[in-house]
């Protein structure tokens, strides 16, 4: 078992783009067919799991998100449909 693998904590701010980088890195290092442990940690730094999704399902979810890069200005802006 790995106990050094890439998870998506709810403690902290996850966004499109952080979320987009940890898939690079989970793929740059040749994990493109896995995904990520879904964790909360309390006040003592222990984790407690809540789910897991698989790297096509975040992909999915962050193509379909009303954020997307800009042209011009770097970082994220929202596309009003």
């Amino acid at each position: 078992m790995d106990r050094d693998v890439e998870v998506i904590n709810v403690a902290l701010s996850n966004t499109v783009r952080t979320l987009r980088d940890q898939l690079a890195r989970l793929e740059a290092a040749g994990y493109a067919n896995t995904g990520f442990p879904i964790i909360r940690t309390d006040e003592n730094g222990r984790a407690q799991m809540l789910g897991f999704i698989g790297v096509n399902e975040l992909e999915h979810a962050l193509s379909a998100s009303p954020y997307t890069r800009s042209p011009i200005y770097t970082g994220f802006t929202r596309v009003l449909i």
